[in-house]
């Protein structure tokens, strides 16, 4: 009896989840990896998958040198505006 009593409160308070279960966030920007020597598309913040450390790339620009096999994942999009 107790035990379909606990069941039903779980249930109640469960119900109301069902709707952010299995909801992505949308990314704020696309995802950018690149190879060192590869020309930037966007520029700003650009972590080394390998050594983990931060570098600010320009647009238009060529990713610095990294290690062998490593990669350059864009972490934070610079937010100015260029006349384009």
């Amino acid at each position: 009896m107790r035990r379909r009593r606990l069941a039903g409160r779980l249930e109640s308070r469960m119900s109301g989840l069902g709707e952010f279960i299995g909801r992505r966030r949308k990314p704020r920007f696309e995802a950018q990896r690149l190879v060192s020597g590869q020309i930037v598309q966007v520029s700003g913040q650009y972590t080394n998958s390998s050594t983990h450390k931060q570098s600010t790339c320009t647009k238009g620009e060529k990713c610095p040198p990294g290690l062998r096999g490593s990669h350059f994942d864009l972490t934070d999009p610079s937010r100015h505006k260029t006349d384009d």
